[in-house]
Parts: structure tokens; sequence; C-alpha cells
């Protein structure tokens, strides 16, 4: 069972504290601090695109998360490779479910198979408690095809 964050309790002056307060406030809440609501991928991918419009990457880079009405940290990185014989774009932007875009980076390549850097980084306002889905989403050049290529890495984490 996932730990749960108690808001922290204003103290009267004296007031019997039992074990009960001190486990809650004290214990359950470092708890929480310790592990919170994270999920995580890591691992070598294949795909590609030549879609013109934002669609979804890869299954691995759809990543859900269940808050408790925090905010979220979300980080992706990986390497996306021209798969066109010239040179290419490469959109991609990190997207929440409700929220919409949460940040955007153009990739260019100058010749055929150069691959690019991408990382995308993003910490959301206060979320509703519940699950939240975050997922990486690509576009192309008219005409032109990408692919993924090597490891990508992706996690949110309530903070």
């Amino acid at each position: 069972m996932p730990a749960i964050w108690t808001p922290p309790l204003t103290w009267a002056a004296d007031q019997l504290v039992t074990a009960g307060h001190l486990n809650q406030q004290l214990r359950d809440n470092l708890d929480f601090l310790r592990t919170p609501p994270l999920t995580q991928f890591m691992g070598t991918l294949s795909g590609s695109t030549t879609s013109e419009t934002f669609v979804d990457t890869h299954p691995s880079l759809k990543r859900t998360v269940t808050t408790q009405g925090g905010r979220v940290l979300v980080a992706v990185s990986g390497m996306p490779r021209n798969e066109f014989a010239g040179n290419n774009r490469a959109d991609f932007r990190l997207f929440h479910n409700t929220l919409g875009t949460l940040t955007h980076v153009q990739v260019y390549f100058d010749i055929q198979y150069a691959r690019g850097g991408v990382c995308l980084v993003a910490l959301t306002p206060v979320l509703t408690a519940g699950a939240h889905e975050f997922r990486v989403q690509w576009l192309t050049a008219a005409g032109r095809t990408v692919g993924l290529w090597g490891v990508w890495a992706m996690f949110a984490m309530e903070i």
C-alpha cells in the first residue's frame, strides 16, 4: 500500500499527543516523502513515424501516475534518428491527458541516419488526486521519416 500524506496538524498548548498522532504526522509523512507516487521506464526502443501531426511515440513512453493531489515532475530523454535520405526535423512534446502540451522541442538532422538528443522536463501545477497520464508524442516533416534509436527513459513523480 502506498504511503499517504496527511497535512500537518497545528498543535495547541498542553494538547495530549498520542502514538497515533505521532505515527501519522511523523512516520507516515516521512514514508510518503521517501516513496512518492512514481512511474518509470528505461529501455531500448524502436519505431518510426511519417506523421505530420502529433502521434504517440511508443507505448513505453506513456506513463500513468496516481497522485494524492500535488505537483508532478516529468522527464524524458532519448535519441531520435533521421530515417530520411536528406535533412529532416522531428518535433517532440510531453503531453498530459487534461493539461495538454507541457513542453516541446524540435530536433534538426543534416543527413540520413543522423541522431539527435531529446530531453523534455516539466513540472505540472497542483493536480487533483487520481490517475494522470503523461505521454511523449512526435511528428516529422511532410514526406519524411524519423525513428526512435537506442535507450530512452521516462519518469513521472509526484513532488
